[in-house]
């Protein structure tokens, strides 16, 4: 079962669709570009098990995902990271999370040099959490895979001292009309805390979330 569910996760989709460039979007990604060192675009054509090894250098708690000018509803995701009493705040833990384009696909070449992406795509990055485990990263909001049921989501993956990367529950929306009742009871919840969120538009146009994650060291067990 365990093998099944990391093939779902790295398919991809190849359907391509059209999608409108949102003003607004462009104007708060390229604000929180200007505000925000963003971790550099990934271009490892790696083909490693895990998503962490061409981690940035000491990247930093808050990072902008996107490229400016990347269409799409503008979203603000954050949260804390805990140790296994969910409590305890974990710092220096790297947080991993990659997602489709608003139109559900894993753009695979950058807008502007149309350089070719790793199987993620360009919609992804890394963070290390602050001495209150605290993450953020800024984005936009992601499409469900075209021609299919799942939820829009973002994967995300943990990893730290002590602590070999692993899948956590995948990031779905409250909402989202594909969510089933027969989906919220199969989530396992890894990762701990609930992990379909409520998304609140503040007047900046932005929606945002949060995603606080409970460390487990047997879930690769």
């Amino acid at each position: 079962m365990k093998s099944t569910q990391k093939l779902t996760r790295r398919q991809f989709v190849k359907t391509t669709s059209t999608i409108t460039l949102a003003l607004p979007a462009m104007s708060f990604i390229a604000a929180c570009h200007s505000a925000t060192t963003p971790v550099s675009l990934a271009q490892s054509q790696s083909s490693c098990e895990w998503c962490a090894a061409d981690v940035p250098v000491n990247p930093p708690s808050k990072i902008v995902i996107p490229p400016p000018g990347e269409a799409g509803e503008p979203l603000v995701i954050s949260g804390a990271v805990y140790k296994e009493d969910g409590r305890t705040p974990a710092e220096g833990i790297i947080v991993y999370a990659y997602h489709t384009n608003a139109a559900g696909i894993y753009p695979k070449r950058t807008p502007n040099d149309h350089t070719p992406q790793w199987r993620h795509g360009y919609l992804r990055g890394w963070m290390r959490t602050d001495a209150n485990g605290r993450y953020e990263f800024r984005t936009i909001k992601p499409g469900g895979y075209p021609g299919r049921p799942d939820p829009a989501h973002i994967h995300m993956t943990v990893q730290g001292a002590g602590y070999p990367e692993f899948w956590i529950e995948g990031l779905w929306f409250e909402g989202d009309p594909r969510i089933t009742d027969e989906m919220r009871v199969r989530l396992s919840k890894r990762g701990g805390f609930e992990p379909i969120i409520r998304l609140n538009k503040g007047k900046d146009g932005a929606w945002r979330g949060t995603r606080d994650i409970q460390l487990e060291r047997d879930l690769l067990s």
